[in-house]
């Protein structure tokens, strides 16, 4: 017995196909402020690493998560030596997407100041694909 071949409406394929494209609720949030952090300097904030992360699993990118801790001084950033004795443990996050060439270590001290263009790499790279 033959099977007789499936026929969709047009708009029946636009729907499949809008709804492949088509990101959950959070991650649309978070690809929204992954763009007005990368437009707008200083005026959103960044999303968390774990939020990117879940956004490019969704969208199929290869990434890697690592959790990681690093050991830092307390005291003074410009202080030659540590007076207040002790050290600190930092915990966070490092983010690698080899594919756009981006690595973000959320324990490193210029996290912060560099948000802006990981933002920029990050929306440029989900533009492309």
């Amino acid at each position: 017995m033959k099977r007789k071949p499936l026929y969709l409406s047009q708009q029946t394929t636009k729907q499949i196909l809008t709804t492949m494209k088509t990101l959950n609720e959070k991650n649309q949030k978070t690809l929204e402020a992954l763009k007005a952090k990368a437009d707008l300097w200083g005026k959103s904030r960044m999303p968390s690493v774990k939020r990117i992360a879940a956004l490019l699993e969704e969208l199929g990118v290869e990434f890697k998560l690592i959790s990681t801790s690093v050991t830092k001084p307390r005291g003074g950033a410009t202080a030659a030596f540590t007076t207040s004795g002790g050290c600190k443990v930092t915990n966070g996050w490092v983010l690698k997407v080899p594919a756009a060439n981006i690595h973000m270590d959320t324990t490193c001290s210029w996290f912060s100041m560099n948000t802006q263009s990981f933002a920029e790499d990050i929306v440029k790279f989900i533009d492309k694909k």
